[in-house]
């Protein structure tokens, strides 16, 4: 739902530029899903080189990686009713929160008991209060 809630407001953008054209719908649709695309094989791919075991499934993956809609949807209708600043000021703070989320779950990869912690603790007594 985000990602065509985002194509459908960027159009709108568009429009409010003069800029939108038939053309420029299916040109953000095609890309957008191109780079969601991207996004899940790399992610893929990363936990396949560092050989994670992992309760996620692809259509997990391809989920939270469209959870970063919701934030440029934000930016965009921010965009459009208070100017280019309030955009970059929101775009912004929504990019510096999806790092901030941590899944609850067991479906979060987590390294074994016995890995040392980067602070010395062991895993998980550093990270507490992400839970």
């Amino acid at each position: 739902m985000a990602f065509v809630t985002y194509i459908l407001v960027a159009s709108l953008a568009l429009g409010t530029q003069n800029k939108f054209s038939p053309d420029s719908l299916g040109l953000q649709a095609s890309s957008a899903l191109a780079w969601l695309i991207m996004e899940v094989l790399a992610v893929l791919l990363s936990l396949y080189l560092v050989t994670v075991n992992t309760d996620l499934t692809t259509i997990n993956l391809i989920t939270f990686a469209g959870y970063k809609y919701v934030g440029m949807i934000i930016g965009l209708v921010f965009g459009l009713l208070f100017g280019r600043t309030s955009y970059y000021v929101v775009l912004s703070w929504c990019c510096l929160g999806i790092f901030m989320v941590k899944k609850k779950g067991e479906g979060a990869p987590r390294p074994s008991s016995g890995v040392p912690s980067f602070w010395g603790a062991g895993v998980g007594e550093g990270w507490s209060w992400c839970y």
